[in-house]
């Protein structure tokens, strides 16, 4: 039997592979799905946030936060109070870095104290997952992005795998496709951090709201290192 070559075979499956010789963690899109998988990480296709992974790194990068302060941080990623995508990411982007204030009460008083949601410190303390066929529900349109990149349960790379037959059609198809979620998903890419379309001969990245001509040729082999947002 001939070998398929297609777009999973020659483009999602070796982005795959080499995300996990990185070190990152794969799991199919299925094994995150509601509607085909009880029990699973997601209660609906609305949820972007994988809240359990979340929760459990937000408790041990911040061991002196409570209970009620974790979930206050959570919802901070969940519902981010914004009129739009730019504001949305631009308030998540400065919480990613600097962390959030949040007021927590101990004992008697209340004090500030800094939510960290990675670690940059220690990068092998995250947790870094690589998911492909990810679907994802909008307002009125159901999308599945290629591989989606989270780290502690935070969607904060979004990869769109296009066939090898043409170099830039290739690419500049699968950046079409990008900028096109953002406008059907547009949750998704509250929290992102950097957008990839690539092919078997190469990628562009940019970032959202980019047009085509925007989004820039990597012009060595495509790394993405375990803990890509190091400060």
């Amino acid at each position: 039997m001939n070998p398929k070559f297609n777009e999973d075979t020659l483009s999602e499956q070796p982005a795959i592979e080499q995300l996990k010789r990185l070190g990152y963690d794969y799991i199919h899109g299925d094994q995150l799905d509601p509607e085909l998988k009880e029990d699973c990480e997601r209660t609906s296709r609305r949820d972007v946030v994988l809240i359990s992974r979340l929760k459990k790194k937000l408790t041990e990068i911040n061991p002196q936060l409570t209970e009620e302060t974790i979930s206050k941080a959570i919802r901070r990623v969940t519902h981010i109070q914004a009129e739009g995508l730019i504001e949305a990411n631009r308030i998540f982007h400065q919480d990613l870095i600097s962390g959030v204030s949040i007021d927590q009460d101990i004992g008697a008083k209340r004090q500030k104290l800094t939510v960290r949601f990675i670690d940059f410190e220690n990068p092998d303390r995250n947790d870094f997952i690589a998911v492909n066929q990810f679907w994802v529900k909008g307002p009125k349109q159901t999308d599945c992005p290629d591989i989606v990149i989270f780290i502690n349960g935070i969607p904060l790379v979004v990869i769109e795998c296009k066939s090898s037959v043409a170099k830039q059609t290739g690419l500049l198809t699968a950046i079409g496709q990008l900028i096109r979620y953002q406008d059907e998903i547009p949750h998704l890419f509250h929290t992102n951090q950097i957008l990839i379309g690539l092919n078997l001969f190469g990628a562009r990245y940019g970032t959202i709201l980019s047009d085509k001509e925007f989004f820039h040729e990597r012009k060595t082999m495509w790394r993405l290192q375990k803990g890509p947002l190091s400060r």
